[in-house]
């Protein structure tokens, strides 16, 4: 699947998202959802990890539907953010942020959304905020083209790179019999995958826009 579980997730959480909007966005009790929609979250989690869950539950629950209210709280901040027309630019509080970052992500460990593993949840949410703050700070620097290139295009990337991995390393071990790849192909991996990048975009997009025409 790849990361094609994103998509899904993201689809879920833009239609409940806009839903908690309209329902929600002109009271008060929005920013309880904010707080709230986290604690659901980790409470899936939880859930899907008893021990009379089945074992393909534990590992994620249908459709990543865990990882859905978490990922609406950062739509919702997101769109609290845009109505106040908040502004993202370099200063002495990105560099904050940027530490911040540094110290929270080893102290919380590892985490994986798709699971969805937090860690420590507020560590988690500390770390999402002040990472996202850091990269859309950044990201008020006119970068080369081939980078902006990148970030314009970085859904599709993310979306379909798993697809290509999976590829290489079946290819590798097809090829040298290997079980486990070697640093030197992982590397190799890494350059191949990100040089596909420009032929999957180039396919890719005239497909969704084609797909969504006719939808």
């Amino acid at each position: 699947m790849g990361s094609l579980w994103f998509l899904i997730v993201l689809f879920l959480s833009i239609v409940f998202g806009w839903f908690l909007i309209n329902k929600l966005w002109k009271s008060p009790k929005k920013f309880y959802v904010l707080v709230v929609l986290p604690i659901i979250s980790y409470g899936l989690y939880i859930f899907q990890n008893l021990s009379f869950m089945p074992e393909y539950a534990q590992q994620s629950l249908p459709l990543k539907i865990a990882s859905v209210p978490i990922c609406t709280m950062f739509i919702l901040l997101g769109y609290e953010l845009k109505i106040r027309k908040f502004e993202f630019k370099l200063s002495y509080v990105t560099l904050f942020t940027f530490l911040a970052v540094i110290v929270v992500i080893p102290y919380n460990g590892s985490v994986n959304i798709s699971i969805p593993y937090f860690g420590n949840m507020v560590l988690f949410v500390m770390n999402a905020v002040l990472g996202s703050y850091t990269v859309l700070s950044l990201s008020s620097i006119k970068f080369p083209k081939f980078i902006e290139w990148f970030g314009q295009n970085s859904l599709i990337i993310f979306a379909t790179h798993g697809v290509w991995i999976i590829v290489y390393t079946q290819v590798i071990k097809f090829l040298f019999g290997y079980s486990e790849l070697l640093a030197i192909h992982r590397i190799t991996g890494l350059l191949i995958v990100v040089g596909l990048s420009l032929p999957t975009v180039k396919i890719v997009t005239p497909l969704l826009n084609y797909i969504l025409r006719k939808i």
